[in-house]
């Protein structure tokens, strides 16, 4: 059985999931410090127009840079899950 199909409640679910936005709250413990921000504040220090085009790094000079993060999506028993981490 190839991955596709073992995964199809999981890929369907995060479909769904990720059909909408979501709030990520602090609810797990990361040892550097760190901020959570949403993809359009992060989207726009990117523009040309902000600060140059490389606003996030004059905004967060001592930042390793950024994380996205899907929602996740499971199949019915939450045995399987798929999520977007980059």
């Amino acid at each position: 059985m190839e991955a596709a199909d073992k995964f199809k409640e999981a890929i369907a679910d995060f479909d769904r999931m990720n059909s909408k936005r979501w709030l990520l709250q602090r609810r797990f413990q990361i040892q550097k410090p760190h901020e959570l921000m949403s993809s359009d504040t992060i989207r726009v220090s990117f523009k040309k127009t902000v600060m140059g085009g490389d606003g996030f790094y004059k905004l967060y000079p001592s930042s390793g840079g950024f994380v996205i993060m899907s929602a996740v999506g499971f199949n019915k028993e939450k045995s399987k899950a798929i999520v977007y981490f980059g």
